[in-house]
């Protein structure tokens, strides 16, 4: 199984590249070409960024990739080639709400939106704590898999020899929603309370002005609690190698948390959290300063941190339990599932009609087919944000492969073919497309109960239709709408596309599909 990763590159920088690059080396260990595409809000790609064992790919890749998982972005030539997507939510429902209202993105309707998009086949969440609002949002296509954390990498680093008998890390991010400002007051309680020669080391702090211009007082007034003060520290487990606990008001499974107990440092967390026995009421620093002071008597806190970590955020474990989703997601196994493959999409004129015609249309998985990437940037624009609808940039065909294309020039060429001697359609140059395996594609669709087929591919069908048969992929359709081209190629190619017919007539004898067959114009989708 390939399976490729989009989310921004960020060694050392960022909690969420961080959790990504920990489960594409997990995914590997278990035997799954794992791949990472770099990938920014704004769908700029780099290429050959390397972190260890990590390497940038081309998003290229994608094209012979089983599911896409989306932490960031994907870019929308890549969101669009058939491939089933699986979205990580990453961030916390309260943030994205606020998100949502001060910085006008609308992230909430967004993630709401996607749930009914045929291209998401799942939503993770590493965080059960979030399950029930996340949930409100996805249904069931919501997966809780517990978050990782690299067990080996946090057991290592080197001792900086702080100052203090007792060295406390607060090592949180500054952000809106949440500081560790109260964590630094519980530590200098515990100093003032238990040890007044213990001290306090913050990594992390803000480098923006507007926040130090508020943070820097009181700094300033603990100067004297204070052994040393970083901002964003490329190598944190130093850090963790260096103190003897952690302060933080979180509750659930952050970074810091997972970092902190592998590297066996005990965490004293908020009052809620279940990953440490250590909590405390971070509203209260005399709580904080207690709760300290029992993890630092408690001569197995360290081991028992580890032991937490090991049992709750091996990394094998996530990538184990998220290739087992995977392996569900692309075999396609549910219920009631309808699909409706377009092929030869253009302008989105078909789906628009199936629409209008179909009172059901809007509980199929719509997948639209257009090799020509002007016409299908076109079409995409029209139809690509209907939720059930995949706008795939490419042809079908016997096999994956590049085709020369006659590009048509009436009507947004219309009239493109891949065939030599078509007399319609003002042909004028050949364009290079993509193309497909139709039998490979119909496999990546897994199981489904009824599916009904457009193909007005101007001559193509000759080449597809006998495949289709030859292939058993017949059997699959429950309805087919074929518009036959014959008549607008020369002589010699339409007396050889007429045997071709009459050949493939004789072969469906039995089939079970009902065929509606046209040489103008499409039958109704409507018969029913």
């Amino acid at each position: 199984m390939r399976i490729v990763h989009f989310a921004q590159f960020g060694p050392r920088a960022c909690g969420l590249y961080e959790t990504v690059k920990d489960i594409i080396l997990a995914e590997r260990k278990l035997g799954v070409d794992a791949r990472l595409v770099d990938c920014d809000g704004i769908e700029n790609v780099r290429v050959g960024l390397k972190d260890g064992e990590i390497t940038t790919d081309d998003p290229e890749i994608c094209l012979d990739a089983d599911l896409l998982i989306r932490h960031t972005a994907i870019p929308v030539k890549y969101h669009n080639i058939g491939k089933p997507v699986v979205m990580c939510l990453h961030g916390r429902p309260d943030s994205t709400f606020r998100l949502s209202i001060d910085k006008k993105e609308a992230l909430i309707q967004a993630i709401s939106n996607k749930a009914s998009d045929a291209r998401y086949k799942a939503f993770i969440s590493f965080w059960p704590e979030f399950e029930t609002a996340w949930r409100s949002l996805v249904g069931d296509k919501l997966h809780v898999i517990p978050a990782p954390v690299d067990l080996d990498y946090y057991t290592g680093g080197e001792n900086k020899k702080f100052s203090g008998s007792h060295k406390i890390l607060i090592a949180d991010i500054w952000r809106e929603d949440i500081t560790p400002l109260n964590s630094i007051f519980g530590a200098a309680r515990y100093i003032d309370k238990y040890d007044p020669t213990a001290k306090i080391h913050i990594v992390g702090i803000p480098t923006d002005e507007k926040r130090m211009r508020a943070l820097r007082p009181f700094l300033n007034g603990l100067k004297n609690y204070i052994g040393s003060v970083a901002g964003h520290m490329k190598d944190i487990r130093n850090w963790y190698k260096s103190c003897d606990c952690v302060v933080t008001p979180h509750t659930i499974a952050t970074r810091v948390v997972r970092e902190s107990l592998a590297a066996g440092l005990p965490v004293i967390a908020g009052a809620d959290c279940k990953y440490t026995e250590f909590r405390a009421d971070h509203a209260s620093p005399d709580n904080i300063a207690s709760m300290i002071d029992m993890a630092l008597k408690d001569n197995k806190s360290s081991e028992k941190a580890r032991r937490c970590a090991e049992m709750e955020f091996d990394s094998l474990q996530t990538a184990g339990k998220l290739i087992v989703l995977c392996e569900q997601v692309c075999s396609g196994k549910t219920e009631n599932r309808k699909i409706f493959l377009d092929i030869g999409g253009h302008l989105g004129e078909t789906v628009r009609r199936f629409y209008r015609e179909r009172p059901d249309a809007s509980e199929y998985e719509i997948y639209s087919f257009e090799p020509d990437p002007e016409i299908f940037g076109k079409m995409f624009d029209t139809i690509g944000a209907i939720p059930n609808v995949t706008c795939i940039n490419s042809a079908l065909a016997e096999g994956d492969c590049r085709r020369k294309m006659h590009k048509g020039r009436i009507n947004d060429g219309e009239g493109s073919t891949l065939f030599d001697g078509k007399l319609t359609g003002g042909l004028q140059g050949q364009i290079d497309i993509r193309a497909i395996d139709i039998r490979r594609f119909f496999d990546s669709l897994g199981d489904f109960d009824y599916c009904i087929v457009k193909m007005n591919i101007e001559g193509g069908e000759y080449e597809l239709l006998p495949y289709m048969v030859e292939t058993n992929l017949m059997s699959r359709i429950d309805e087919l709408y074929v518009q036959m081209h014959s008549l607008k190629f020369d002589l010699s190619h339409r007396i050889e596309m007429d045997k071709i017919e009459l050949q493939w007539l004789k072969d469906i004898r039995n089939c079970s599909t009902i065929i509606f067959s046209t040489t103008k114009g499409m039958a109704s989708f409507g018969h029913s």
